[in-house]
């Protein structure tokens, strides 16, 4: 028995819980509240990107001082 593209690409990517769950969370709104869901959601991906940047701006400040308190132990120890 022949199946369907439709069933062929289900199959082949399949919702997972949270899209589902979002999914029937979003069914009732309108066009109105659906832009600002997507604005928040894409507000949320910006602010988790930033928080990122920021943790790692912050490693690499902590990584140069101690390769500064290095070169300064060296320095002195000539």
């Amino acid at each position: 028995m022949a199946r369907s593209s439709s069933y062929r690409l289900a199959m082949e990517n399949p919702i997972d819980e949270n899209d589902l769950h979002l999914t029937n969370r979003t069914r009732d709104l309108n066009a109105d509240q659906k832009l600002e869901l997507a604005k928040y959601m894409i507000l949320q991906q910006e602010k988790a990107k930033y928080e990122c940047e920021r943790e790692r701006t912050k490693q690499e400040v902590e990584r140069t001082k101690q390769i500064e308190l290095k070169m300064k132990a060296k320095e002195a120890s000539l």
